[in-house]
């Protein structure tokens, strides 16, 4: 009985081991032909590669095509197409980012990235273009180099085109300025420079003279219109209502009037010649306002 429990439990045991066996022997190889380490061995390694590869590729194009082929992105010469090629061929000769130059067509041939025996032309050109031959014009060279500090842009940069922002040039600005204000570049702004000129015409104290402020309207004399939208006269002591007249000190009678004023023309009998700038109820404080200079007085 003992014989025969051993044997069977013996059995069983070794039954269960060789089907495990074989449940892993069979996972482990399926795994390895169809399962994720193929897989991921095979494609992602190989696509890696591939896009990685195109990565760089694409990287490579889209700087040179968002820059452009020029002195700041090829080292090499520019194709008629806008590809920066190496420079070195008798067809497609140059260096910094100049045009090439097909020195075949010329009976000569590259070297050192230029064409040899070629006459370099510089004249008329803007320095740091080529010079016909794979290099560029350099100052000295009699090309042309563009001068635009202290001009306004788009005025002559000396080289025959226009000064752009950027280049040292000044953009005026007079957006919500006043036609006659400061430009920011010496200059006044020009009514269609994008300023505004205020009018003011048969209109009333008060109504807006379309560049954000009020018109004084039709008030008398010196009298001026207030934050009411009212004549009013004033500020006193430079103006004081007299009967219902709004009148002057002589200071700013004589202000008004553009003549000069050293303090000493208020006077109560007359003006010397030549010094007259108002009579009798001309002003509320003196009889006669006459102009003054220096020291002496202008009363006769």
């Amino acid at each position: 009985m003992r014989i025969a429990l051993v044997t069977a439990l013996t059995f069983l045991l070794l039954g269960c081991a060789g089907g495990a066996g074989d449940a892993v022997a069979t996972n482990v190889t399926d795994a390895s032909i169809d399962g994720p380490g193929k897989d991921v061995g095979h494609d992602v390694g190989t696509d890696v590669g591939k896009d990685a590869g195109a990565i760089d590729a694409g990287d490579e194009d889209a700087s040179q095509g968002d820059a452009g082929c020029g002195p700041w992105t090829c080292s090499g010469c520019c194709s008629a197409s806008g590809d920066c090629v190496e420079g070195t061929e008798d067809a497609a000769c140059g260096s910094s980012g100049v045009t090439c130059v097909n020195c075949a067509a010329q009976g000569s041939m590259c070297e050192l990235m230029a064409c040899l025996n070629c006459t370099p032309f510089c004249n008329g050109k803007v320095c740091g273009a080529g010079d016909g031959c794979g290099k560029t014009c350099d100052p000295g060279s009699g090309c042309c180099t563009p001068s635009c500090a202290g001009k306004v842009c788009g005025s002559d940069d000396g080289c025959g085109s226009p000064c752009a922002a950027g280049s040292g040039c000044c953009t005026p600005s007079c957006g919500s300025k006043l036609c006659g204000d400061a430009d920011g570049c010496g200059g006044t702004c020009a009514p269609g420079s994008g300023c505004c000129t205020p009018s003011c015409s048969g209109k009333d104290c008060g109504d807006s003279d379309g560049c954000g402020d009020t018109c004084d309207g039709d008030c008398p004399g010196f009298e001026y219109c207030n934050s009411s939208k009212q004549c009013a006269c004033g500020p006193s002591p430079n103006y004081v209502n007299v009967g219902g007249t709004c009148l002057p000190s002589c200071g700013k009678l004589l202000t008004y009037l553009g003549l000069p004023n050293a303090g000493l023309g208020c006077c109560p009998n007359g003006c010397k010649a030549g010094t007259f700038g108002g009579g009798p109820g001309s002003t509320h404080d003196c009889t006669y306002c006459c102009s003054s200079t220096g020291t002496a007085t202008s009363c006769q």
